[in-house]
């Protein structure tokens, strides 16, 4: 009977995780990892049977850290202009995550994937007392829109082209989210 692992696969996982963290999704191998367990790389295949696999695991951890940090509502905000605030929030806080999801994660994420997140935005958006008069569609139109402009302003904070403080950031997403609100296409 071979030797039980020293580690379990949450282990791998969390290790893998701050590799990714650290240096990128391509820089998790089974050497760095093995390096960083203190242990060969054979026994990270007794968990997963690719590289590739603990690599999917790890885009979905990313992705739940993601939707949960840009889900929450904030005091001082609506449920559009927090979910703004903390897409731009994550992206200060999390740089190497959120190249991550730019650029990653088309290749191990079904993009099906996104209805989930707008329908989990629309349906939180659509429960909130400020938007009680609104449809549905109108909703999604106008996250989407948002989500557009959100994510296109939070490249701009990535890479340091604006001014990404709170201060700045809220006054661009409400102007924005009221003109898109007004708009009655």
């Amino acid at each position: 009977m071979p030797p039980k692992p020293k580690f379990s696969k949450e282990e791998i996982i969390q290790t893998a995780m701050r590799i990714a963290e650290e240096k990128g999704l391509s820089a998790i191998t089974a050497r760095e990892l093995a390096d960083r367990l203190s242990v060969s790389s054979r026994p990270i295949y007794s968990y997963f049977e690719s590289i590739d696999e603990l690599k999917n695991e790890v885009i979905k951890n990313i992705m739940k850290i993601f939707a949960d940090e840009l889900y929450k509502k904030r005091p001082d905000a609506n449920q559009f202009l927090s979910i703004g605030l903390n897409l731009i929030s994550f992206v200060r806080n999390n740089k190497e995550y959120f190249n991550i999801i730019k650029n990653e994660v088309t290749n191990f994420v079904n993009l099906n994937g996104i209805d989930t997140y707008t329908n989990l935005a629309v349906d939180k958006v659509s429960n909130s007392l400020e938007f009680s008069g609104f449809s549905k569609k109108k909703i999604k139109d106008t996250y989407l829109k948002m989500a557009i402009f959100s994510h296109g302003l939070a490249d701009f904070v990535y890479y340091g082209h604006i001014d990404g403080s709170e201060q700045f950031v809220r006054r661009l997403l409400e102007e924005t989210g009221k003109a898109i609100m007004n708009d009655s296409n």
